[in-house]
């Protein structure tokens, strides 16, 4: 609106720009929703076997066991939807279990494009163990330029298509509050890293985030109380030193008294008489 009322005075149409110094309000943010393991499996189950008709579509014969894959793999790697929309099979390392994050898919304009991740910035990052012979399976017969996932009928995953026909109708018919979004499964992934106590260095890592105050600027909220657990780490370290330094103690009084007692014992020793 702004640019509009700007090209206008440029024109000549108006003398001033009605909008000038006035702040457009800030956009809520969405809510973050965190799911447990089990919330995760559910989903991707529901999405693995939709209704054979729904909504006038018609899925696919045989089930989604690739989006059902798709949803674990994202909940356990955290990688942003557009990541995995661009993520190719040369990308994955099945030997190592890793995975190296260095595109991003986008819809502008209507067309697919493949770019840079959001930060510029390429990452790789482990997966589970007990994803790695279904990650196998699933890229057997895949070229390594591929796409590890694809639309429902080959090409491209676009997401602006997938998402309301696949992704929100498993969120529904798994139980899941309606406002679960395809990103909150990234947010999932951070709060497993830090129920697993990991250090927000690494989240950040794993997570492709520009800096660290990023990371504990999103979830900052979830770490546990720092205090809390300072003091209670300060209070095993005193309590560990002062019983160690009353072993000591007792262990030097016990000497003492053993070499006091011989002392003694000498000194009041009769002497005999020689013949």
């Amino acid at each position: 609106m702004r640019l509009v009322f700007k090209l206008a005075v440029r024109a000549g149409a108006i003398k001033n720009n009605p909008v000038d110094g006035v702040k457009a309000p800030r956009a809520q943010k969405a809510e973050m929703m965190f799911l447990t393991e089990h919330q995760v499996m559910a989903l991707a189950e529901e999405i693995q076997d939709p209704p054979a008709l729904q909504r006038g579509y018609k899925h696919r014969d045989g089930g989604y066991a690739d989006y059902s894959l798709l949803v674990r793999f994202a909940a356990f790697t955290g990688l942003r939807a557009g990541e995995l929309g661009a993520l190719k099979v040369s990308r994955i390392n099945l030997m190592r279990r890793r995975v190296e994050v260095s595109e991003s898919a986008d819809e502008a304009n209507g067309k697919f494009n493949i770019g840079p991740t959001k930060t510029y910035q390429r990452r790789a990052l482990g997966f589970p163990a007990s994803l790695t012979d279904e990650l196998a399976q699933h890229l057997a017969g895949k070229k390594q330029n591929d796409l590890v996932f694809e639309g429902p009928d080959g090409g491209p995953l676009r997401h602006s298509n997938w998402y309301p026909r696949h992704f929100k109708p498993a969120v529904i018919r798994s139980g899941l509050p309606n406002g679960t979004r395809f990103h909150d499964l990234r947010h999932t992934y951070a709060a497993f890293l830090i129920a697993e106590g990991a250090h927000p260095r690494a989240m950040m890592e794993r997570m492709g985030h520009s800096s660290i105050n990023v990371t504990l600027g999103t979830y900052g909220h979830l770490f546990p109380s720092i205090d809390e657990q300072i003091d209670e780490a300060l209070d095993r370290r005193y309590g560990g030193a002062l019983a160690s330094a009353k072993a000591e103690v007792r262990a030097l009084d016990s000497s003492k008294a053993s070499t006091n007692f011989g002392v003694t014992a000498r000194a009041t020793k009769k002497p005999t008489n020689s013949l």
